[in-house]
Parts: structure tokens; C-alpha cells; sequence
């Protein structure tokens, strides 16, 4: 039977779906290609991001580009400033860190931004929101503490170093 009070549910899921696997695909290559170069990746991201959203309003939108002029300095400031500063921050700042430490902290990203709401607009948070957040962090706490109480050490999230190979040593008996 379909979900009739909520139909677009699986819809929702997937698209949730979706987005966490791009999230961590993210944080992936930046952890690939942040060693190589940071602000090249930062300023190639950003080129994309930009030239990707032209392309789609290109297609999406009735009259393309209309309105641009009006709504350039909050275009300007919205994507200087989240994808320009904020990725450029990200990159810099994972960086030097385990993907997994990173995507921990990255995780609480809408916690920052509630609390950032409350304390520089002064939006107002719900008893509600505050467990919300406070669960989210303790799982943070709890995930890195590294041993279950009673239970066997969770192994490391420390990259394993591997001895070098042997060399590669072959006898001739023909």
C-alpha cells in the first residue's frame, strides 16, 4: 500500500542517500589531493562549482539568467564565502587529518550552524534541538573514545604502516 501521508518518502531517503555518498566521496579526495596541492584543489573546486550551476540554470531555469544583476552581490557573497572561504578552510584544515576524524567533525556541521544561528541572530532553540545537538556530540565523544565499557579495544583508525617489500630474489636454475 503507498504511503499516501507521505509519498515522496522514498524519494526523500534516497536523495539522503545520495548526498552521504557524494559527502564522503568529498571528504575522500580531498584526502587524496589536499597533499598535493590545497589551494589549486580549493580554486578548481570552486571553478567547478561555479561552472556546473551555470549549466544547470542554463537548463532548468525559463529565462536563464534573468535577475542576475538584481541578485549579483548576494550570488557574489553566498558563493565567495561557502564554497570559496568555507571549502578553501575545508581543504586546509582536513588537510593534515584522518578521513574519519574529518568526517566526524564535518558531521556536526548543522550543530554549528544552530547554535550559530542562536547566538549571532538570536534565533531561538527548543529543548528539543539542544538533545539534538548534545546526542550528536556525545556520539562524536563516544566515538573516539576507542574501548566499549567491558568490551575489547576498537581498532585504530590510524592508518597501518606496512613493512617494505622483500626484494625480489629469484634463483636461475636452468
Amino acid at each position: 500500500q503507498p504511503n499516501t501521508l507521505f509519498p515522496y518518502t522514498t524519494l526523500f531517503r534516497s536523495l539522503v542517500l545520495a548526498c552521504a555518498v557524494f559527502f564522503t566521496g568529498h571528504i575522500l579526495l580531498i584526502d587524496a589531493f589536499a597533499r598535493l596541492d590545497a589551494l589549486r584543489l580549493s580554486i578548481t573546486q570552486f571553478g567547478t562549482c561555479a561552472g556546473l550551476n551555470l549549466a544547470a540554470a542554463a537548463v532548468v531555469e525559463p529565462v536563464p539568467y534573468a535577475g542576475v544583476g538584481a541578485a549579483l552581490l548576494p550570488i557574489l557573497y553566498g558563493g565567495v564565502l561557502s564554497v570559496g572561504v568555507g571549502y578553501t578552510l575545508q581543504v586546509f584544515g582536513q588537510r593534515d587529518a584522518l578521513p574519519a576524524h574529518a568526517a566526524l567533525i564535518m558531521s556536526m556541521e548543522s550543530v554549528f550552524g544552530v547554535v550559530g544561528g542562536a547566538m549571532l541572530l538570536g534565533e531561538s532553540m527548543t529543548g528539543r534541538m539542544y538533545a539534538g545537538c548534545g546526542l550528536m556530540l556525545g556520539g562524536i565523544v563516544l566515538a573516539q573514545l576507542g574501548t566499549p565499557a567491558g568490551g575489547a579495544p576498537v581498532p585504530s583508525a590510524e592508518p597501518t604502516v606496512l613493512p617494505p617489500p622483500a626484494p625480489d630474489v629469484r634463483l636461475d636454475r636452468s
